[in-house]
């Protein structure tokens, strides 16, 4: 499945400025989140030209909890500057998930 943001409110900022998105969902058929690509649109940053991102997250099942959990998330970051052009990459790996219960009260 795509998408891409077309109303005003943009999920994604950069310095407080709308960035607005499009990206892709891998969904198989029994509806699962397996992977999701979000692509941040280039947005200007303030005396340093213009920005971009691209986050990526994997999802893996895990029996233990019966669910898919992300498994990974890469982020690019691209600044195009007037003349060069500098990447900033990250990786994050995810693991040894906890279930926590919560209990709360309604107090009248």
């Amino acid at each position: 499945m795509r998408f891409r943001e077309t109303a005003r409110g943009a999920v994604l900022q950069v310095n407080g400025a709308p960035a607005p998105s499009s990206g892709r969902i891998w969904l198989p058929p029994d509806g699962s989140v397996i992977k999701t690509l979000i692509l941040a649109q280039p947005v200007d940053v303030a005396g340093r030209g213009r920005a971009r991102a691209t986050i990526t997250v994997d999802y893996e099942y895990s029996r233990r909890f019966e669910v898919w959990l992300p498994a990974t998330m890469s982020e690019l970051y691209e600044s195009l500057g007037a003349s060069d052009t500098e990447f900033v990459s990250a990786t994050a790996r995810y693991s040894e998930y906890q279930q926590f219960q919560v209990g709360s009260i309604i107090v009248w």
